[in-house]
């Protein structure tokens, strides 16, 4: 029921955007786009002021080459830069792409095709550089050679090759999740870590934090494991892994403990940005919790 993923992603920046700010604590955060219409300034649940870099879920890949996945997500998003950037001078703004890298790692024309694309789109709208999410290279049947290939791509943008492939420490960004998993119990008297589930719960099984604190006000019970130092509750035949105020806590604890210097958060728009909580009393408390580790 419990699973480590290992995620394939590389931070292209444009001017240097890491270097900019190495002297303090970064916190960096996803947000998934997706939404048709909103009537706030911003994106809900986006707020500029708790990041040091924001990165937009919000790029595919069409014909080789970087687009927006939605005709109006460059209005609904990459224009709102400037206004984020107001509210957050030094506020970062990456564009994420996860697409399908299939057709090109195949060639070198295709990766410089791919590469080329990228850089009137992220100055067009101001963005500060490029995630590429890639899950995952040779992986599930997929050739062992995309490897090779993806770090090829890597280096149509990056000439230092992450400086030799020795990367300090100083650069290494480690991410918390602000999302839960939940999961269908074979038996509803079998409820710990490792009980058998037939299946994930409703949207994918994926929980917002919201979602967390209605079920737990729905009489969940909640159990903290000691070993894993985090959260997880059940009631009837549904389990919920989560994070809350006091995994958070721990992990940001130990990222700054260990002297990582930031933290990156997938994704905002999973936080409790409403205020469900505590009635209305405080908004995005995650990522309050991970704030408190820039001071």
């Amino acid at each position: 029921m419990l699973r480590t993923v290992i995620y394939i992603v590389a931070l292209i920046c444009l001017n240097s955007v890491i270097a900019d700010t190495a002297s303090s604590e970064k916190i960096v955060c996803y947000y998934g786009t997706g939404l048709s219409n909103y009537s706030t300034p911003l994106p809900p649940g986006l707020d500029p002021t708790l990041c040091t870099h924001l990165i937009f879920i919000g790029s595919t890949i069409i014909d080789g080459q970087i687009k927006p996945p939605k005709p109006t997500d460059p209005q609904m998003y990459y224009e709102k830069i400037p206004l984020m950037k107001k509210l957050n001078p030094e506020l970062k703004v990456l564009l994420c792409n996860g697409g399908n890298f299939n057709g090109v790692l195949a060639t070198s024309q295709n990766r410089s095709r791919f590469a080329n694309s990228s850089l009137p789109i992220l100055r067009k709208y101001g963005f500060d550089g490029l995630d590429l999410d890639f899950e995952f290279p040779a992986w599930n049947g997929l050739p062992k050679s995309q490897k090779h290939s993806f770090s090829l791509l890597l280096t149509v943008f990056s000439a230092n090759y992450w400086v030799l492939k020795g990367m300090p420490k100083s650069k290494v960004v480690v991410g918390i999740p602000v999302y839960g998993h939940s999961y269908k119990l074979v038996f509803k008297s079998l409820h710990g870590v490792h009980a058998p589930s037939y299946g994930r719960g409703d949207n994918g099984g994926y929980v917002t934090y919201s979602q967390v604190c209605k079920y737990l006000q729905s009489n969940f019970t909640r159990v903290f494991n000691e070993r894993c130092q985090v959260p997880y509750m059940y009631k009837d035949h549904l389990w919920i892994s989560y994070e809350d105020e006091e995994s958070i806590n721990i992990k940001a604890n130990w990222i700054k403990s260990h002297g990582y210097p930031g933290i990156m958060v997938y994704s905002m728009n999973y936080d409790d940005y409403s205020g469900v909580c505590d009635g209305g009393k405080t908004k995005n408390p995650l990522l309050k919790i991970i704030n408190k580790f820039r001071l």
